[in-house]
């Protein structure tokens, strides 16, 4: 297998256990999901019930859409330049930072679409002296652009990110009635990573102490460096298996300084 290394000048080709390499990226989905999507399983009181194997309590976490402040979540029909700016004046007068907000918004492609053709509707209102839509000459010329950013009042901002997991059509069954796409693929998810609280970041993912990320083999007759000779093993199979556990979450600080935009299926001409 070839990896790219981290300041992606170069591939080093390199032997890995594949099962292992699939097992991995399967569980940072996992992980990921959880993080993004997970409900709290905790009551008002603090008590769960869910209970593990062991018959002590499993406490599940919020995902961060579910630490989002209800009152910053809208629904909408119709994405224009318009449905942005008084979204974002909202924002503004419900959260409590001042100054300049600068959100990254997690989103699906489609939303990506929608603005895209929202801003350049937008522009089109205007002159654009320097356009940059067209590009090369002669018979080799490229015609595209794409908006990603908008700034509103007073130096507020967004900028978009396209975030997969909206995208997925296994995971996303909802579907918009006229295109046939995941409705999920038409959210936004509006972050705050400027803000902070007493100093503290108003987005961070927080660990267990010393249980961030625990891995280990549990050998048999095969241990992940071949076929046992002799010695002794944790089991009798023809194999071993691999274990990892991961005690984690994710902190929103400040719910108000989330926002989602989501498509309003159900009321959509």
């Amino acid at each position: 297998m070839q990896l790219m290394s981290p300041d992606g000048t170069q591939m080093a080709s390199t032997w890995v256990k594949y099962a292992e390499w699939e097992f991995w990226c399967q569980w940072m989905d996992e992980i990921e999901t959880l993080l993004m999507f997970g409900k709290s399983n905790v009551k008002a009181n603090g008590t769960t019930d869910m209970k593990g194997a062991s018959g002590n309590p499993v406490y599940l976490g919020a995902g961060l859409e579910q630490q989002i402040s209800p009152s910053n979540i809208r629904k909408y029909t119709d994405l224009s330049e318009s449905t942005i700016r008084n979204f974002m004046n909202d924002l503004a007068f419900n959260g409590t930072e001042d100054g300049e907000r600068h959100y990254v918004a997690l989103c699906g492609r489609n939303f990506m679409d929608l603005f895209d053709q929202a801003m350049k509707r937008s522009a089109s209102n205007y002159t654009l002296v320097d356009t940059k839509f067209i590009t090369g000459s002669g018979q080799e010329l490229t015609l595209g652009g794409q908006f990603t950013t908008y700034k509103g009042l007073n130096g507020d901002q967004i900028t978009l990110k396209e975030y997969m997991p909206y995208n997925n059509t296994v995971r996303n069954r909802l579907l918009h009635p006229q295109t046939g796409r995941p409705a999920e693929s038409y959210k936004a998810t509006f972050l705050n990573f400027k803000s902070e609280t007493k100093g503290t970041p108003n987005i961070q993912k927080v660990y267990t102490k010393g249980r961030e990320m625990i891995s280990t083999y549990v050998d048999g007759l095969y241990g992940p460096d071949g076929p046992k000779r002799s010695g002794r093993s944790a089991t009798g199979k023809d194999g071993y298996d691999f274990i990892a556990m991961s005690e984690q979450g994710i902190m929103m600080t400040n719910p108000t300084d989330g926002a989602q935009l989501i498509l309003d299926v159900d009321n959509l001409s």
